[in-house]
């Protein structure tokens, strides 16, 4: 498993990720998707799943089947948060409310205290991008470029696109 310098748990654990790249020859079929995987630490199942796709891409490598897209699987994105048992990494902050939107300045307290009825396990931090674990997915973006991005999460059922409005592929 590699690891990006920037990415390590507040509490020292190592956030791994491997990477799939594409074998096919066409460039225009070809889309580069990351995974994230227990970004909250209370849903193990969602780090095995990424796990387990990981290495179901492993496998079909072996299989020599070709992948036309690129991948890179982050299984663990919360490691203090799984160790803890706890949805908040090891500061106390919901890592998927501590993202810098373009409103997080201006809304993401006021939402969490508002909406969020000032619920611990909803915190976004004191400030945007303040927690280790965020600056490692935003280094993960940066460095991979995905075209799309998977966050896996349990125990809803749910896929939930958040992303541009776009043709169905």
């Amino acid at each position: 498993m590699k690891k990006l310098p920037a990415c390590v748990s507040k509490e020292g654990r190592t956030i791994g990720h491997v990477d799939f790249d594409s074998q096919s020859n066409d460039a225009r079929a070809q889309k580069r998707i990351l995974v994230f995987g227990l970004i909250h630490g209370d849903e193990p199942l969602a780090g095995e799943m990424a796990i387990e796709w990981a290495e179901r891409l492993f496998k079909l490598r072996g299989e020599k089947i070709e992948a036309r897209n690129s991948w890179r699987v982050v299984p663990m994105l919360n490691p203090d948060g799984l160790e803890r048992k706890t949805r908040m990494n090891a500061s106390g902050v919901d890592l998927n409310r501590n993202f810098p939107t373009r409103d997080w300045d201006a809304d993401a307290q006021d939402y969490w205290k508002k909406a969020g009825k000032s619920d611990p396990r909803r915190f976004p931090g004191e400030k945007a991008n303040s927690e280790a674990e965020t600056q490692c997915a935003i280094a993960q973006i940066k460095d991979f470029k995905p075209d799309f991005i998977v966050s896996v999460h349990t125990p809803y059922h749910v896929l939930d696109f958040d992303g541009p409005q776009m043709p169905f592929p």
